[in-house]
């Protein structure tokens, strides 16, 4: 699937407002990996061997979760043929991020505090729920544009 084909047409913002998450994914997920590499967050991983730990869940499934949406999108726009299969394809594909992950963290940093470190990790986790809720939304709003319509015919 070409997104220049959809130029000129009612699917066309949405394809660029993917174009943009995947670019704020690709973002969020070096994000992720600077603030693993802050001297709290490598602290952590010295004395905790165990990825069990809520913190050390929190910085695992950031990373898959920012790195798996810009991969789905863009395999998406390689191997679909029409809207709708593109949109089932991310759909199907993609899981949002976990609630009992950011709970668990958010109870460990509330409990035994940090200096900032994971707080930060914390946030950048949120707005990675909110970007795959941002995503499901722009393929709801993809899915129904007249180009998708008419596809179908």
């Amino acid at each position: 699937m070409y997104w220049d084909i959809y130029i000129d047409t009612d699917a066309e913002e949405f394809f660029k407002e993917l174009d943009n998450i995947s670019i704020e994914a690709k973002d969020m997920f070096s994000e992720f990996k600077a603030i693993n590499l802050e001297p709290a967050a490598i602290e952590l991983s010295k004395n905790v061997h165990t990825n069990e730990h809520p913190l050390k869940q929190l910085y695992i499934h950031g990373r898959i979760d920012t790195d798996d949406l810009p991969l789905k999108i863009a395999e998406a726009g390689r191997d679909c043929e029409s809207i709708t299969e593109f949109v089932g394809y991310i759909d199907k594909g993609i899981t949002d991020p976990e609630l009992a992950v950011f709970d668990n963290a958010y109870n460990y940093i509330q409990q035994y505090d940090d200096n900032g470190t994971f707080r930060d990790m914390l946030r950048l986790y949120h707005e990675t729920m909110k970007l795959y809720k941002r995503t499901r939304r722009v393929l709801k709003l993809l899915d129904s544009t007249v180009t998708a319509r008419i596809e179908h015919i």
